[in-house]
């Protein structure tokens, strides 16, 4: 989808970050892949719960302490349930790690279709995006 939209987050390697070789640690940075990934989708599906189905990551180069990483994710795909979204870290312009992620769509705890992109007037949930399910659970992705 080359006319999707890209949301960008800026991130301070701190040295509670830095693992043993002084670089920051991929735990890390795979979160903040996962969080600047869900985020877009937040400002794309106002409302509506997703959880992470699957995360392909690869890691480029090493961040430094005091590096910048500039996070830029944009959807790839849409799909009945599902919306894939590419994620690229990189530090003065030079990858650090890219990633794809594919979240599902959950209503009840269970997959729901992904409706129109920010559709006006429309609660992905039904009405309430927060309203517990069969399950007893919300729906709604932590970090």
């Amino acid at each position: 989808m080359s006319d999707a939209p890209v949301l960008a987050n800026h991130f301070l390697v701190r040295s509670e970050h830095i693992n043993a070789a002084g670089h920051l640690f991929g735990g890390y940075l795979m979160a903040e892949i996962d969080s600047v990934a869900y985020c877009l989708l937040r400002t794309r599906y106002p409302d509506c719960a997703f959880v992470t189905r699957a995360a392909s990551i690869q890691f480029v180069a090493p961040a430094p302490l005091g590096s910048v990483v500039v996070f830029r994710a944009r959807r790839e795909r849409v799909g009945r349930t599902s919306v894939t979204v590419a994620v690229r870290g990189a530090v003065d312009g030079a990858d650090v790690a890219h990633a794809t992620m594919t979240f599902v769509r959950v209503v009840g705890g269970g997959a729901a279709p992904v409706p129109p992109e920010n559709e006006p007037g429309r609660l992905c949930a039904g009405g309430n995006p927060a309203a517990p399910g069969p399950d007893g659970t919300d729906g709604v992705r932590r970090a």
